[in-house]
C-alpha cells in the first residue's frame, strides 16, 4: 500500500503517505495583501505601497518620494511636501484637510517678533536667514517677513515706550531721586 486517505474530512482529501522516507516539498504562495491588515490613516491617500529593492515602501503620489516609516512619517512629508503645497497654492479649494481660519495681524506679529529677539538676544539678521524665512511661511503664508531695518525701527519703538512708561512710573513714585 502506497498510502492511504485520511477520511476525517468530507471535502477535502489529504493524501497521506504511508512510507515516511518519501518527503514531498510544497511550495505555498500567499498573496502579500491577503493577510495584510487594512491601511485605515489617512496617509495612505497621499501614498502609494510599492516593493522596492525588496522592501515595501511608501511612494509620494505627488513628489515620486519613496519612504520608509509609520504613518507619523508619512503625514509629516504629506504636510511638507513642496509639490503638493504647490498644488495647494494653485488651487485652495483642492485642500483635503478641513479649513481653519483666522485672521492674521501682521502689527502684532511684528511687535511679537521684535519681543522675541530682544527677550533672547537673537541676533537681527535672523529675520534675514531662509530657514527662519521658510518656516514662517509654512506655519503662515500670508505673514509679509521684514527687513532687519524694519525690526531694528520696532524695537527702538518698544525701547521709547517703555522708557516713557519708566519716567511716568517715578514721577508719581514719592521718593527722591535723580533724573536727567
Amino acid at each position: 500500500m502506497s498510502g492511504q486517505i485520511d477520511s476525517n474530512f468530507e471535502d477535502d482529501v489529504d493524501f497521506v503517505p504511508s512510507n515516511t522516507n518519501e518527503v514531498q516539498s510544497v511550495s505555498i504562495t500567499v498573496d502579500e495583501t491577503q493577510n495584510q491588515r487594512k491601511r485605515t490613516s489617512g496617509a495612505w491617500d497621499h501614498f502609494t505601497r510599492q516593493k522596492i529593492d525588496g522592501k515595501i515602501k511608501a511612494v509620494c503620489k505627488y513628489c515620486e518620494r519613496k519612504l520608509v516609516g509609520d504613518s507619523w512619517h508619512l503625514n509629516s512629508h504629506v504636510d511638507r511636501c513642496p509639490v503638493r503645497k504647490a498644488q495647494l497654492a494653485a488651487n485652495p479649494s483642492a485642500s483635503a484637510s478641513p479649513s481653519v481660519s483666522f485672521n492674521i495681524d501682521p502689527d502684532l506679529g511684528r511687535i511679537k517678533l521684535a519681543q522675541m529677539i530682544v527677550k533672547h538676544e537673537y541676533p537681527l539678521s535672523m529675520v534675514e536667514h531662509s530657514e527662519f524665512i521658510e518656516y514662517l511661511s509654512t506655519l503662515c503664508p500670508m505673514f509679509q517677513m521684514v527687513s532687519r531695518n524694519t525690526v531694528t525701527s520696532d524695537i527702538m519703538k518698544m525701547y521709547k515706550t517703555e522708557k516713557e512708561k519708566c519716567r511716568q512710573t517715578l514721577e508719581k513714585s514719592r521718593s527722591r531721586n535723580s533724573h536727567n
